[in-house]
Parts: structure tokens; sequence; C-alpha cells
């Protein structure tokens, strides 16, 4: 089954299945075009895709970015500098807990959610300051967030 043909029999199908119960063939017919389009959507998973390159990444090295855009109507970058699509600039999340900064001295903090403050709160514009007397060490979690332990 073409793609333009599943599409006219899913379109006809779910327009009757709307109005009355299909049968078992206009169900498996339904069920077929269905996997057509799906397939024709998105392709297989071991189809491989082009590297994708983020502005960010061409400017960790240093490079001027080129905007191309596909016939798909995708757009990717061209680094100018390195005169090819980078993947391997792009980092992840480590998968254990990893070590920041091993002295944490200070840290200024700005509250922006609603609370209740005081007037030096108000005239320090929500800002806080807290000094670290134990100097603890900082870690990066795997979900991004942070974590300060003696």
């Amino acid at each position: 089954m073409t793609p333009a043909k599943a599409k006219v029999i899913f379109a006809t199908h779910m327009q009757a299945a709307r109005k009355r119960k299909l049968t078992s063939y206009e169900l498996n017919q339904l069920s077929t075009a269905r996997q057509v389009l799906r397939s024709h959507a998105k392709p297989a998973m071991n189809v491989r895709k082009p590297a994708t390159f983020s502005k960010l990444a061409c400017m960790y090295c240093g490079g001027k970015m080129e905007k191309q855009v596909q016939s798909t109507g995708h757009i990717q970058y061209r680094c100018l500098s390195c005169g090819r699509y980078r993947k391997e600039v792009r980092q992840r999340n480590p998968k254990d807990a990893t070590l920041i900064y091993s002295q944490v001295d200070c840290i200024y903090a700005t509250k922006k959610q609603n609370h209740i403050c005081d007037d030096e709160c108000k005239k320090n514009v929500h800002r806080y300051f807290h000094e670290f007397s134990s100097k603890p060490k900082m870690y990066g979690i795997p979900d991004g967030t942070l974590l300060i332990k003696p």
C-alpha cells in the first residue's frame, strides 16, 4: 500500500467510524493504513540521521555559523572554522555525581518566588549571601542539579 492510498483509506475509514461500527475487513485496512503512514512519517531506527550541530558547540570551538535549510525543511548549521558537522562537542550528564568545586566559600542567591520578607530583605532586593565556614564541596548530579556536601 502506498502512502497516498493509505492516507485516503485512513481518512475515509475514520470518517465512517464516527458514524457507524466498522467491519473486521475495514478495521484491518485501517490498521494497515495506519502502519504505512507511521512508517512513512518516521524512518526505521536503523536509518542513519545526519549529524546535527548546535550554535553553542560552534561557539565553543571558536567558529562562525552557516545556516543550511534542508529540502525537508530542517535547519542545520555548519561550522565554518571546522568545515564539518561536529557531534562530539555535545556532552551528556555524567552517570555519577561529579566534583565541580572542591571548596565552596560563599553563595549569592536571589529569591524570585513569593516569600515573607522583612525590611532588610527588601533593602537588598531579595538577595542573600551565605558564607560557609565548613568549606563544603559542590557536586553535579546526573539530572542537572547541584549538591553541596561537607
